[in-house]
């Protein structure tokens, strides 16, 4: 079956933020909150937040802090292990009176959307311009597996749906005035076209603030 990808023809989304708040938590943070709609969370609930940290701990053997939590229609936190402050997940908590626990969480997705990344990062090593990349895969959070350093490979052969990655790519404004449109979708065409993927979609964001251009090069 050939193979489908999908990739935007430069969508251009202006962005204005803060140059302080433009590093890899902020950016997962507006991520997460596109996603679940959850701002913050109330120091009150700083039990429930300990004891999530502490159920991540026991199934995977590591220490792990949570970011943002908050209420929607379920207890939904923000969180990223202690080793590797810049995977963040989500995380479902429910409780009762009686009980408490994990209804599930991507920390083994997100660590085969970093694998993506990476593969994605290695498109772009040719590229000169300041750039950010994150991807989030159209898999259901509740992997079968319990394995963080589970291969792409493994992934797709315990979940045999279709694995289609959504790539979001950061560039600044200023971006525009040194590279044409053609070589522009050129780079984002070769992230589309990467054999590990069955899908792919592609979103670019640029930033008008050229300040922010310095605050890029860190996060490579």
């Amino acid at each position: 079956m050939k193979k489908r990808t999908f990739v935007s023809k430069i969508i251009i989304t202006l962005i204005v933020i803060p140059v302080f708040y433009y590093d890899i938590k902020a950016i997962n943070m507006i991520l997460y909150t596109i996603k679940t709609g959850i701002f913050g969370y109330d120091q009150d609930i700083s039990t429930s937040i300990t004891r999530i940290e502490t159920l991540l701990e026991e199934k995977y053997g590591e220490k792990f802090e949570v970011v943002e939590y908050g209420y929607k229609l379920y207890c939904d936190a923000l969180v990223r292990p202690v080793s590797h402050p810049d995977c963040f997940f989500t995380v479902r908590y429910h409780f009762t009176d009686t009980d408490d626990g994990i209804s599930y969480d991507t920390y083994v997705k997100r660590n085969v959307e970093l694998k993506f990344k990476h593969l994605a990062e290695e498109k772009l090593t040719d590229f000169k311009y300041d750039h950010y990349v994150d991807v989030s895969i159209n898999n259901s959070a509740d992997v079968p597996s319990s394995d963080p350093d589970i291969s792409i490979e493994e992934f797709k052969k315990i979940y045999p749906q279709e694995t289609t990655p959504s790539y979001y790519i950061f560039f600044t404004y200023d971006t525009l005035k040194e590279i044409s449109y053609e070589e522009l979708y050129r780079y984002v065409n070769s992230i589309a076209e990467i054999p590990e993927q069955d899908n792919a979609f592609v979103v670019t964001f640029f930033f008008i603030n050229s300040i922010l251009k310095a605050s890029l090069k860190p996060l490579r």
